[in-house]
């Protein structure tokens, strides 16, 4: 079990969220999972996290879009499986 989950609330930002997960993935601390909480984005969210090629990286899609606020709140429902939570917005980056 990782000890970090990184919850990403997304919609429809594909250049940021690339630089965001870009940016997480090349830290020093590397004992995380990022689950991303995709609001039914317009393009294939699972393809393009593919790209990525890595296992700790998972998505969590939305049957339909149900409203920002909404998908945020989504997080605070979700059980996560580690001791701790850092949610971070798609349009941020983690500097090294």
């Amino acid at each position: 079990m990782p000890k970090v989950t990184i919850a990403i609330p997304t919609y429809n930002r594909q250049e940021y969220l690339k630089e965001c997960l870009g940016s997480i993935l090349h830290q020093t601390f590397q004992d995380f999972q990022v689950i991303v909480f995709d609001n039914h984005s317009d393009f294939d969210m699972g393809q393009f996290l593919a790209k990525f090629n890595d296992q700790r990286i998972s998505l969590i899609r939305a049957e339909k879009n149900f409203g920002g606020s909404n998908n945020f709140i989504k997080i605070f429902l979700h059980k996560f499986n580690t001791p701790y939570l850092v949610v971070f917005h798609d349009g941020d980056v983690m500097h090294p």
